[in-house]
């Protein structure tokens, strides 16, 4: 798509089907994670860690991920014996069927071969990919090979001595059913670490026990952060954890600090949509204007980790926002933390309605949908649980009830929803506000402005949209000249 613009006959740019579909996902990285590359001065030997791996996989130089479903050993190294299948290799041969390698087998393989590549040309960044094929069940085959070409790799790959150690590095999936878990059991002021103290680990490498810590560190954060109730003029945000030093936006504004919070009091009178909140560092973030809400964003130290919007103390909604306040704040910190460590957002939209069709509201994914009139950036993780799932009826869905509300509408929402050329209600902000919407730019660049578009080749690899220093003067300039409001 770089090279081709809008497509081309070979490679064509389809928009959204009408009708759910099965989508089959490859990332090189967790969602809102850098996907690592390894860089050079020679563009021979520059690649990425994820599709060298993949390619060495499927060719085969991964023996002890070669399996045959005819034999009942299943894996190659445990149907040969490597020394005699040296000295001889017809001493032993495959009956029947073939050698495949398939997505059942590399999942978990996959995310330590791309750790140890990282670490073999000193990458310090986490990168955790996934890969799957959910078309077609039983899985279909990605690499196939003969006996006497598996025998061939067997062998290649002992000469070599490539043996490689591969490392359970699926913790992210145990720790995310467990916060799922949380949600159902927790009460009064039990906390994250109380919910996972059960939770046992294998002895594996130290980067998952960091993982493990930072997830309920950052859950923790996000739970007990709590924003500003209300300002005098109802819109405004809290900054947790951090300080800005400017707030750049089209209309009144006052910054101060109240209960050791940095706070921001927004007037919005000229129908103002959307801000910039320059960090320290000389980056910054937009963000939605909402009418009616507080916005809480929680950082450690300039990242951030999430952005929670309230209704404030005089709106009509806070009172129901209170009754529900507790559920509220843990599925936010479960989904934000969880977002942050490269969550899979399809797996919390599983079972979400009971026998009797309610909702089931120990389940995370109901409350994303239930919840997001009271929080609409639940209704932004939503629309993109829905977009990776396939499932376009249901960000449609999002974006019409959010319509209905009569609020502004989140770009994101109205970008996934296709709904950006006939947008009945103003748009919040200016451009996406997680890093991945400008994954779909082919969805939004005829409707923002091209300075918009030059600013996002600025982006800073973070979950939530974030420019840097450059990204940040043009983007501030066109506030300037009242081009985004």
């Amino acid at each position: 798509m770089q090279f081709t613009g809008n497509g081309s006959v070979i490679f064509p740019i389809c928009d959204d089907a009408n009708e759910d579909s099965n989508i089959d996902v490859l990332y090189a990285a967790r969602p809102g994670s850098p996907a690592n590359e390894y860089n050079s001065r020679t563009n021979s030997r520059k690649f990425g860690l994820f599709t060298q791996a993949i390619v060495e996989i499927l060719n085969g130089n991964y023996p002890e991920l070669i399996w045959s479903k005819t034999v009942s050993e299943g894996y190659l190294p445990l149907f040969y014996d490597v020394t005699k299948l040296g000295e001889d290799c017809s001493y032993k041969s495959l009956s029947n069927g073939k050698w495949e390698i398939n997505t059942v087998n590399i999942e978990n393989s996959l995310k330590s071969i791309v750790s140890n590549k990282a670490r073999n040309i000193n990458v310090s960044l986490n990168q955790n990919p996934d890969l799957r094929i959910q078309h077609k069940n039983p899985k279909p085959f990605l690499s196939q090979f003969d006996d006497d070409k598996a025998k061939q790799l067997f062998l290649k790959a002992k000469a070599e001595s490539k043996s490689r150690k591969l490392n359970d590095s699926d913790i992210i999936n145990k720790i995310q059913k467990n916060l799922g878990t949380g949600l159902k059991q927790r009460s009064g002021n039990q906390s994250f670490k109380s919910i996972l103290q059960n939770l046992e680990f294998a002895p594996i490498s130290q980067d998952v026990y960091k993982l493990k810590s930072s997830l309920i560190t950052n859950s923790e954060r996000i739970f007990d952060a709590k924003g500003k109730e209300s300002f005098e003029t109802q819109t405004g945000f809290t900054i947790v954890g951090s300080e800005i030093r400017e707030v750049v936006v089209n209309c009144g504004k006052d910054i101060f600090f109240d209960n050791n919070n940095q706070q921001i009091r927004i007037y919005n009178d000229h129908g103002v949509s959307s801000a910039l909140l320059i960090l320290g560092n000389g980056q910054s973030i937009p963000v939605a204007v909402l009418q009616g809400y507080i916005g809480t964003l929680v950082f450690i130290g300039n990242r951030l980790l999430t952005i929670n919007y309230t209704p404030s103390g005089n709106n009509y909604k806070f009172y129901d926002f209170k009754t529900h306040e507790n559920e509220i704040n843990f599925v936010r910190a479960f989904v934000a933390s969880a977002a942050n460590e490269g969550f899979d957002y399809q797996e919390t939209f599983n079972n979400e309605f009971n026998q009797e069709g309610n909702f089931r509201y120990d389940n995370p994914g109901s409350y994303l949908r239930r919840e997001k009139s009271l929080d609409p950036s639940l209704g932004l993780y939503a629309v993109y649980a829905y977009r990776q799932a396939g499932k376009f009826k249901d960000i449609e869905s999002v974006y019409e009830y959010m319509s209905f509300e009569g609020d502004n509408m989140l770009f994101d929402v109205a970008m996934l929803a296709g709904k950006l050329k006939n947008i009945r209600t103003p748009l919040s902000p200016f451009c996406p506000m997680l890093s991945i919407g400008w994954a779909y730019r082919q969805r939004f660049e005829q409707f923002i402005h091209p300075r918009i578009l030059e600013a996002s080749n600025f982006l800073v690899p973070t979950l939530w949209t974030t420019f840097n220093t450059k990204g940040t003067e043009i983007i501030a300039d066109l506030f300037n000249e009242k081009i985004i409001q």
